[in-house]
């Protein structure tokens, strides 16, 4: 008895349905622990328990400007119905019925080039509704801490007239944020802190770096700020569940798939069994390559971002810095080196902000740095670690075992 293609067709549909909805919670249940530790992917890097009063400040005008955007609020909308069940069964559905009928034909291909060249950008789906969302995200903040340090500069300015021209300018760009009130308590704020924490005279004997310790120090201080953020972190481990793939794995990927592929050209009843069971096994497996591909740029793209975010902000910090010195500003020297802290922690802060020739360090995680008295925490070994080490045991082990042999042939 010879399957018709309409049966085929029909077979194909049914397991689609039913391997949709298996493959969507298996994809849910392997993502469960990453969305449990952030349910939004925040801009924000602090590794101080208890930031300074300057850091919560800035992130408190982020977070309102953030509130009164139109923009955020659409975004977020359409984050949120896209992480619904019932959006993402539909989504793994369409994907199964493109790798049958391939009806989106060269869609994807150019959705991704415009990913990638940042052209009409469209809320398609939950990766691009996250990607603006993060993009929006990065922007407000980088655009709050300008206008904190503009309005720091210009108060701690010694020309009257030139800091109230700095500080109108800088109230301009903050209303458009978060409005005039904030605005309003923000210089109040500001002049508060400066008052009370004045800065020592001995700060202001320290040499303005030169260019190639200035880059340094910007270099520096963005990698210890991408190695610590727990947005690009989040990131990389979305990205890992698609490389920390084992030997085993992908060799079996292959053999079935070459094996099934050369079953479906038998001109028998052998055929539609291996199409519909290359069917099976692709959507179980989390879905076509092609959408796992669209997904990954829209990561990487996310990734590349958050770093030029970064960069940016680390680039403003040490510039502000600089330029406090060299003017002798207390307020944004204050300002600048609360958004240096921020970004790097407290273990790293003074190793950026010393003078004379600069020394990379490794960057020391707050969770590295233990109390006298206190046992250090373990450090969570991953499957590769793991191996390296159970190897280096065996080896070691080895060796010990053939220099007592060598010992007793002497003997």
């Amino acid at each position: 008895m010879r399957i018709k293609g309409a049966q085929r067709v029909g077979i194909l549909i049914a397991v689609s349905c039913y391997l949709s909805a298996s493959a969507f919670a298996h994809e849910s249940a392997s993502l469960k622990a990453i969305d449990a530790s952030s349910n939004t992917l925040r801009g924000e890097v602090s590794l101080d328990a208890s930031p300074d009063p300057i850091t919560k400040y800035i992130n408190d005008l982020t977070d309102a400007a953030l509130n009164q955007d139109q923009n955020m609020a659409k975004i977020n909308k359409y984050v949120e119905r896209f992480k619904g069940f019932k959006h993402s069964l539909v989504h793994r559905s369409k994907d199964s019925l493109n790798y049958v009928f391939l009806y989106k034909g060269v869609s994807q291909s150019s959705e991704a080039s415009d990913i990638i060249l940042d052209e009409k950008q469209k809320l398609k789906g939950r990766s691009s509704a996250e990607y603006l969302r993060q993009k929006l995200i990065d922007k407000t903040d980088i655009d709050i801490t300008k206008a904190v340090l503009e309005l720091a500069m210009g108060l701690g300015n010694s020309d009257v007239n030139s800091g109230a021209e700095e500080i109108k300018s800088a109230s301009d760009r903050l209303n458009k944020l978060v409005g005039e009130q904030k605005t309003a308590e923000t210089v109040d704020f500001l002049k508060k802190v400066v008052e009370q924490n004045p800065v020592a005279d001995d700060t202001w004997q320290q040499k303005p770096w030169s260019i190639s310790q200035k880059s340094d120090r910007e270099k520096y201080l963005a990698d210890v700020s991408v190695e610590t953020d727990p947005v690009s972190q989040q990131i990389v481990g979305y990205l890992h569940k698609y490389n920390n793939v084992s030997k085993l794995n992908r060799g079996s990927q292959k053999l079935v798939r070459t094996t099934l592929s050369l079953a479906s050209l038998s001109p028998t009843l052998v055929a539609p069994a291996a199409q519909a069971a290359i069917f099976a096994w692709v959507m179980a497996s989390g879905g076509s390559e092609e959408d796992k591909l669209l997904k990954e740029v829209y990561l990487g793209k996310s990734l590349e971002c958050r770093s030029k975010a970064i960069s940016e902000k680390a680039n403003i910090a040490i510039e502000s810095y600089q330029m406090s010195l060299m003017t002798k500003n207390p307020a944004l020297l204050q300002c600048s080196r609360s958004v240096i802290k921020r970004m790097s922690g407290d273990a790293n802060v003074n190793n950026v902000l010393s003078g004379g020739t600069f020394v990379a360090q490794k960057p020391v995680k707050d969770e590295d740095i233990t109390v006298e008295g206190e046992e250090p925490k373990r450090k969570k070994l991953s499957r590769k670690e793991k191996r390296e080490a159970k190897k280096a045991m065996r080896e070691a082990k080895n060796k010990t075992a053939s220099r007592s042999i060598d010992e007793e042939h002497i003997q």
